[in-house]
């Protein structure tokens, strides 16, 4: 593997990295409000956290997702 493609490949780690770590830490933080401040609060309010949590989960599966579609895709290129 060449430097430049190195490099092309550790930037894309970081992007990748950086793509689930933030929705990860949003999904975490509106959890840990509802563990710490319990679900008998504002109902509203426990629906509003549910929801972001849920949303920052589902984009992790979709960037898991891709990550995996591009994975076969270099699989099936070696593999030829």
């Amino acid at each position: 593997m060449s430097e430049k493609n190195l490099a092309e490949h550790l930037k894309k780690e970081r992007d990748f990295l950086h793509d689930i770590s933030t929705p990860i830490m949003i999904a975490s933080g509106h959890l840990e409000y509802l563990v710490n401040e319990g679900v008998n609060k504002d109902p509203e309010k426990v629906k509003y956290r549910i929801e972001k949590a849920f949303s920052s989960l589902q984009k992790i599966s979709e960037k898991l997702q891709d990550r995996r579609k591009i994975l076969k895709s270099l699989s099936g290129e070696i593999q030829k």
